[in-house]
C-alpha cells in the first residue's frame, strides 16, 4: 500500500486523457476561479476530437481554498440556523420562529434583546449570553467568511487555533459524494486538495498546453489558460470518474417520501422496546 501513489508525471509528448490535471494561470487573484483542474472528458473523445473544441474538467482546489470558500460559508450559516432553533427551544418558542429571532437581531442591539429576553421569558442570563452572542455576531457579519468565524471566535474568548483544527477535520470528515480528497499533486508544493463534483468547467483546446514547456513556447496573448502538471494514476482516475458517473446521474426522491424513513425508525424502535418488556 505504501507504493500507491495518487497521482504521477504524464509524459510530455502524450495527448491529453482523462485524469490529466491542469495548473491554470492569468486568472483574476480575487475570483474563486479553480487554479487547477481533473480532465473529465473519455479517452476516447479527446483522441477522436469529439469534444467541441473544449476540454472539460473538475475543478480543483487547495484543502485550505475549499475551507474558505465553500465550507465555512456553508458552517456558519448552519450554525446561525441551528442557534437560533435553540434559543427557540431554551425560550419555549416554536421552532418555525428561528428566522424571527434572526430578525430580532438585526433591528435591535444584542443587549437590548437580551435583557428582553430575560425579563419576557424568566431566563438567567447564563442561559443565553453565550448563544445569543454568537449568533448576533454571525447574523450581523457582512459576509460569512473566515474573517467572520475568527471574530466570532475571539469575542467568545475560544482558541481560534483548537477550534479550526476542529472544523478541518469535521469538513474532511463530511465532504460527502460531491467531493473527493486528494493529498497530493505531483511536483507540487502544497498539500491537500479537493476535487469538486457538482460543477463542470470547459476550456478551449486552443488555450490549453501538454506542458509548462509548450506553454511556454505556443503561448501567446492575455487570455487565460492552462497546461498540463501531473495526471491521476490508474486506481485514482477510474475512481473519480466513477464518483462524478454517479453524481451526475443520481436520481433524488421527493422529501416526503424520504421523511417517512424517520417514521419507520421510530416504529422499528417501539417495537423493540415493546418486545423487550413483553
Amino acid at each position: 500500500m505504501a507504493n500507491i501513489h495518487e497521482t504521477e508525471p504524464a509524459p510530455l509528448a502524450e495527448e491529453f486523457k482523462q485524469g490529466d490535471i491542469l495548473r491554470f494561470i492569468d486568472r483574476d487573484d480575487g475570483s474563486s476561479y479553480p487554479r487547477w483542474g481533473v480532465i473529465i472528458n473519455a479517452d476516447c473523445d479527446l483522441a477522436h476530437c469529439r469534444i467541441d473544441g473544449v476540454v472539460s474538467y473538475l475543478p480543483m482546489y487547495p484543502f485550505k481554498d475549499y475551507l474558505t470558500q465553500f465550507w465555512i460559508p456553508t458552517y456558519l450559516n448552519n450554525r446561525k440556523t441551528e442557534l437560533a432553533q435553540q434559543l427557540c427551544a431554551v425560550c419555549d418558542l416554536p421552532v418555525d420562529s428561528s428566522e424571527e429571532f434572526i430578525q430580532w437581531l438585526r433591528e435591535e442591539e444584542f443587549s437590548t434583546v437580551l435583557g428582553k429576553c430575560i425579563n419576557q421569558f424568566k431566563l438567567r442570563r447564563n442561559q443565553l449570553e453565550p448563544k445569543l452572542r454568537e449568533l448576533s455576531l454571525i447574523t450581523l457579519a457582512n459576509n460569512l467568511n473566515l474573517g467572520a468565524l475568527l471574530e466570532t471566535l475571539a469575542a467568545q474568548g475560544q482558541s481560534v487555533g483548537a477550534h479550526l483544527e476542529r472544523l478541518a477535520k469535521n469538513a474532511l470528515r463530511t465532504l460527502g459524494d460531491s467531493q473527493f480528497f486528494l493529498n497530493e499533486i505531483c511536483g507540487e508544493p502544497d498539500f491537500g486538495y479537493v476535487v469538486r463534483m457538482r460543477r463542470i468547467y470547459g476550456i478551449s483546446t486552443e488555450h490549453v498546453f501538454r506542458s509548462f514547456q509548450d506553454f511556454s513556447v505556443m503561448h501567446s496573448g492575455n487570455e487565460a489558460c492552462g497546461f498540463r502538471i501531473a495526471r491521476l494514476s490508474n486506481l485514482y482516475r477510474f475512481k473519480i470518474a466513477q464518483i462524478f458517473a454517479h453524481q451526475f446521474s443520481r436520481i433524488g426522491l421527493p422529501d416526503e417520501i424520504t421523511s417517512l424513513n424517520t417514521f419507520a425508525a421510530e416504529a422499528a424502535i417501539s417495537s423493540l422496546v415493546g418486545n423487550r418488556h413483553a
